[in-house]
């Protein structure tokens, strides 16, 4: 029976692979994102920070799958700094994966992060524009049979802090993904001692991506979290917008229930607890009068938005949240 069964395993996982396109040069990550891996990664240069060993910052910290990130060590801000994948084989690469800025997120707006880098893999070249987010950030292209990729920073946006250029993540892979949702990433010690004091939370806590979608126990009994968005501002305060509804029993019937929109809620963390917040950055949400939280992308409108309200629609600024369009359904235009 058990031999029966590894084989039936192993036959799914080699149609998984098929299906991709994905050789064995690859890796699962513990979010199922396979990737290639690079035989060697370099850098034109690294930080080196007093107190830390001396690879802290390094570029193999682009492949990790954790908050660690790689940071340049020039003088300025880095322009023209160039990271270098090299693979054993050649290999069809169909898109690149991205978390801009420096991983622990308190201090991701007081360093610089990358604008515009330039992709080569010696045949073609992309230019390509981040967004100013640390979310996850995911571009179709095609380089094929290449055995290096060179990454050149080009522009930045500028670190309120420091002119230190970080980058948290990047990965190549050799099938399209079209949905940034499936990309969830590590958090850093601070987000994730936030996100374990959200009461009732016990779905993967160590690893939520933000924003993200739930449907989570919540207290007290009966009434549930539909969803919240969790941002860092410039100035390093954690928010966090969270909407609730109601289990109404209808009638006498004890199978028979409703649910009920009971509101919307917002909070900053103070370092160990939430509390209420009447932070301004709210505001504009407040004014737009939504009701059901969703905080993912519209599929029509990929990388352009982080979470819907109601009707409206909006995207993490560093000083908050800025409304992006008034979403209409297909069937209404």
């Amino acid at each position: 029976m058990k031999k029966s069964i590894s084989i039936a395993l192993l036959f799914l996982l080699l149609q998984f692979l098929t299906a991709h396109e994905i050789d064995c040069e690859c890796e699962d990550d513990e979010f199922g994102i396979y990737h290639l891996i690079p035989n060697k990664v370099s850098a034109t240069s690294t930080l080196v920070e007093k107190n830390k060993s001396p690879d802290f910052y390094s570029a193999e910290n682009l492949y990790d799958a954790s908050w660690k990130s790689w940071v340049e060590g020039e003088k300025a801000d880095g322009l023209n700094s160039e990271i270098v994948y090299q693979y054993n084989s050649p290999k069809d690469i169909r898109a690149l994966v991205i978390r801009n800025g420096y991983g622990e997120l308190r201090y991701f707006y007081q360093n610089n992060r990358v604008k515009d880098i330039q992709l080569s893999d010696g045949k073609s070249t992309y230019k390509l524009t981040l967004r100013d987010t640390y979310l996850p950030q995911i571009f179709e292209i095609e380089f094929n049979s290449c055995t290096e990729i060179k990454i050149k920073i080009l522009s930045v946006y500028k670190g309120t802090k420091y002119s230190d250029t970080c980058l948290a993540e990047l990965r190549f892979l050799n099938y399209p993904v079209q949905d940034d949702r499936v990309v969830p990433y590590a958090q850093d010690d601070f987000t994730k001692t936030a996100i374990r004091q959200i009461p009732g939370i016990d779905v993967f806590p160590d690893y939520f991506a933000i924003p993200k979608f739930r449907t989570i126990n919540y207290l007290p009994r009966g009434e549930f979290r539909i969803g919240f968005v969790m941002h860092y501002l410039e100035n390093g305060r954690l928010l966090l917008l969270e909407e609730h509804q109601n289990q109404i029993k209808k009638g006498n019937n004890q199978n028979n229930w409703k649910w009920e929109y009971s509101g919307t809620s917002f909070y900053e963390f103070d370092g160990e607890k939430w509390i209420l917040s009447n932070d301004p950055a709210f505001d504009i949400i407040k004014q737009s009068d939504g009701v059901h939280l969703k905080p993912f992308a519209i599929d029509e409108y990929p990388h352009k938005m982080d979470f819907c309200y109601g009707g409206n629609c909006f995207k993490l600024t560093d000083t908050g949240f800025e409304q992006v369009f008034e979403w209409v359904k297909p069937s209404d235009r």
